[in-house]
């Protein structure tokens, strides 16, 4: 097995379809070469052009063995296109999108190699002699050709699909060994700790947590479209719907996704909640979509004298008993449809047979968690009393629970975490939600951000760089990639609670907590 840096993929990369070949050549240079080979994968350079000026650009793979020498590799995926008048490389993906290349690949692979020699050679550790350095060009996706020349360039210098899956050894081993001069030398140890010293110290691959986090939300985001399908369809099929799920299956974007289909339809529609911040929540997203669509409170709602031929409520769970027979005197017409979401795990609020029973309903179950990763989502089952869903997301990073011995320290410890997120890992203020129903602990968190000059909104009015502060009901229904919650004695003892307060993280959960013995605490084991 190679020697690979970074030895594992981050998710990131992992997540990201257009890395899926640079992936497929990572993978088999782990597999395939020996302990004696060094791979560095994605490596940034920077040089100055014959103008003065600057330029910049990144080898995918550079492969280095102390005898045999240097190979540079620049890997391409999907089809690959060369237009011989305009002198033109092109990639086509697999949506059948084209991406016209600024340089050829092997003109990439030139321009790296040279530019890191240099590098190479400042470093005093690097050989006296001429190190062999040559480069190539892999297409895992194109087929092989019995072509001389492609786009210009000698057949060899190219590793197509077949040889990349039955001969990619070979093919490395080759490039190192034919049209080798006599006094053309591998790097030796000495040479192979320089490259380690440039490549891997200061350029080491890393990643930040918002990095991290993007990649993870995306990849849920993506799984989100082809699940919910089925929770639509029955919504065509019934004019009472009962669709009840836990934190995270994908209610309200259902919820929106009903309310702009219906846009099609010229048909009066109503999206209702009795949170206040989800309504604000909603009107950003919607409001311009839907002419015909209005987003209303519950109150305002049975107030008004306008009769709707659909009315969605999310967040059904919270709304009074008494409301539902008011709620069904604004349906225009009998056969008019009446949509309602709701969490069956909170259990302090009706149950969704019983909002079944009243409204003479089916029930539709979502059982798929789309929003958390599987670390936060084995915290959240913890507080469930029913089946837990299965959550579909990646692994995410591990959930942080810090005991301190007061408030105090409790913002401090918080303000110095957020603020390294910030500054350190690219975490912008607008991705934080800070939930606590503890007024000390908010008064004083507060004021310490203040001094930091941190902006603050609360749920109801989140600005896109403000740091989201607010109780944990007024965030019901909402999310954050990162979510931090201070847990008093009452909140972290009530498992309602516990469990909307986590539930709201998609990629990053921390909590602190000044009493050790508290439910909250033990679904998170101290490190």
């Amino acid at each position: 097995m190679a020697n690979c840096i970074p030895q594992e993929l981050p998710e990131w990369v992992l997540q990201d379809e257009r890395r899926t070949a640079e992936i497929k050549v990572f993978n088999k240079c782990n597999s395939e070469l020996s302990d004696e080979w060094h791979v560095f994968y994605s490596r940034p350079w920077w040089g100055i052009n014959e103008r003065g000026g600057e330029k910049d650009g990144e080898a995918d793979f550079i492969l280095a063995h102390p005898q045999l020498g240097i190979l540079f590799i620049e890997v391409k995926g999907g089809k690959i296109n060369y237009d011989e008048k305009a002198d033109q490389w092109s990639t086509t993906d697999r949506h059948g999108i084209t991406h016209n290349l600024k340089r050829s690949p092997v003109q990439q692979a030139i321009s790296s190699k040279h530019e890191l020699l240099k590098k190479f050679q400042k470093n005093p550790n690097w050989p006296k002699s001429r190190v062999l350095a040559h480069h190539g060009v892999i297409f895992v996706d194109t087929v092989d050709a019995d072509l001389k020349l492609l786009g210009g360039y000698e057949r060899e210098i190219f590793c197509l699909s077949l040889q990349f899956e039955r001969d990619f050894l070979a093919w490395v081993t080759q490039r190192l060994t034919n049209h080798r001069e006599k006094n053309e030398t591998g790097p030796g140890d000495c040479g192979i700790k320089a490259i380690h010293d440039i490549l891997a110290k200061p350029l080491q691959l890393r990643t930040t947590l918002w990095r991290t986090a993007e990649a993870e939300i995306a990849a849920m985001n993506q799984l989100l479209t082809g699940l919910q399908l089925q929770a639509l369809a029955e919504v065509e099929n019934s004019t009472r719907l009962v669709i009840e799920g836990g934190a995270g299956t994908g209610k309200t974007v259902i919820a929106c996704e009903l309310a702009l289909r219906a846009r099609d339809t010229q048909i009066d529609v109503a999206l209702c909640s009795v949170s206040e911040s989800l309504l604000v929540n909603l009107k950003t997203r919607l409001s311009k979509e839907n002419p015909r669509l209005e987003i209303l409170s519950i109150t305002d709602l049975i107030k008004g004298k306008k009769n709707y031929d659909l009315i969605i409520i999310d967040e059904s769970q919270d709304v009074d008993w008494g409301d539902w027979p008011k709620i069904e005197n604004r349906l225009s017409k009998p056969e008019s449809k009446l949509v309602c979401f709701m969490d069956s795990n909170q259990a302090i609020y009706r149950l969704a047979t019983d909002l079944e029973l009243v409204l003479q309903a089916k029930k539709f179950t979502l059982r798929v968690n789309l929003r958390n990763t599987k670390k936060i989502g084995r915290v959240i089952s913890e507080f469930y009393d029913g089946p837990v869903p299965l959550v579909s997301g990646p692994e995410g990073i591990k959930p942080n629970l810090t005991i301190v011995p007061d408030i105090e320290k409790a913002v401090i410890g918080m303000c110095d975490e957020i603020r390294k997120l910030n500054s350190k890992e690219g975490v912008d203020y607008g991705s934080i939600a800070v939930l606590s129903d503890d007024k000390e602990f908010t008064r004083k968190f507060t004021q310490a951000l203040r001094g930091f000059n941190v902006l603050i909104s609360s749920a109801k009015n989140r600005t896109f760089n403000s740091l989201t502060l607010d109780s944990i009901f007024n965030f019901k229904g909402l999310e954050s990639p990162f979510v931090f919650v201070f847990a008093d004695s009452e909140g972290g003892n009530n498992k309602e609670i516990s469990y909307v307060a986590t539930s709201r993280a998609r990629a990053y959960l921390s909590i602190y907590s000044i009493n050790r013995d508290l439910q909250i605490n033990r679904a998170i084991p101290v490190s």
